[in-house]
């Protein structure tokens, strides 16, 4: 699926509107992206081979057409996928020659592990694996480290995700 978000949105408006999609997604007996596949497997392969080089060279020069990139779900600021709901654990996305995703967070399913209470006394508790992948031919290590800060304390303060900012976060203030 590929949602967009408004930047002011709280935690609660963004899982509203993932659960509407998921059940939305769920409904359809197959996806546009399966009838696509068909589609293009039924051809010759000479035909899909000579889409796919025109598909790739006006990507190249930037001429796909906006209603191409709106349903491509690797035209995105971050890509998500959450493995934990079918059984599997967090794994490291690859990159892709496709799109302009450079973030992608996988997640993974929940399960027991033994950690360090607030007392430094052993506990088991629920946890989750969570792995970024991140390409650096879009920019440099300052952006990216400043992203992880901002990521690592929403994480770690979730609370401040309950509330609508009133500006967005300076970057320099994570760094």
């Amino acid at each position: 699926m590929k949602i967009s978000f408004d930047p002011l949105s709280t935690i609660a408006d963004v899982a509203a509107r993932v659960s509407e999609a998921v059940k939305s997604t769920r409904k359809s007996g197959t996806s546009s992206d399966e009838k696509m596949t068909d589609f293009v497997t039924s051809l010759p392969r000479f035909v899909t081979r000579l889409a796919v080089w025109g598909i790739r060279t006006l990507d190249y020069f930037n001429l796909l057409p906006p209603s191409f990139i709106k349903g491509d779900s690797l035209y995105v600021s971050a890509y998500m996928a959450n493995l934990g709901s079918i059984g599997l654990d967090a794994v490291f996305h690859h990159m892709f020659e496709w799109g302009n995703a450079a973030f992608f967070i996988v997640v993974g399913k929940r399960k027991k592990e033994p950690v360090v209470n607030e007392l430094g006394e052993i506990e088991a508790q629920d946890v989750l694996n969570m792995n970024i992948s991140l390409d650096e031919r879009i920019t440099d290590g300052v952006n990216y480290a400043t992203t992880i800060a901002l990521l690592t304390d929403l994480i770690e303060n979730p609370a401040k995700l309950e509330v609508p900012p009133e500006n967005l976060p300076d970057p320099l203030e994570f760094a």
